[in-house]
């Protein structure tokens, strides 16, 4: 079974130190990892948010559930970390 990770760090301005939040997603035994590389499928995942949403995502992650979860690209103020957990807690891929 592999978990989604979500590490999320945010901060008033730049000033202010980041607090951060964790966030674990269940994503089944399988999942694919689909970047602006990938073409088609990518693109197919994300085609129906608004276009500054588009070009805000760094990738979608499809879990064996066929749900799929958008991964977003860091700004000024917000921060993200992403990574493929395994089930006994080790941290198979970091995105």
């Amino acid at each position: 079974m592999y978990t989604l990770r979500i590490i999320e760090e945010v901060r008033e301005d730049e000033k202010s130190p980041f607090t951060s939040s964790r966030l674990n997603i269940e994503l089944g035994k399988s999942y694919r990892v689909l970047t602006p590389e990938s073409g088609s499928d990518f693109f197919g995942h994300i085609s129906h948010l608004p276009e500054h949403e588009q070009k805000n995502t760094l990738a979608v992650i499809i879990d064996n559930y066929g749900e799929v979860h958008r991964l977003i690209n860091n700004t000024l103020n917000l921060r993200w970390n992403y990574f493929i957990m395994t089930d006994t807690g080790s941290t198979l891929e970091r995105l």
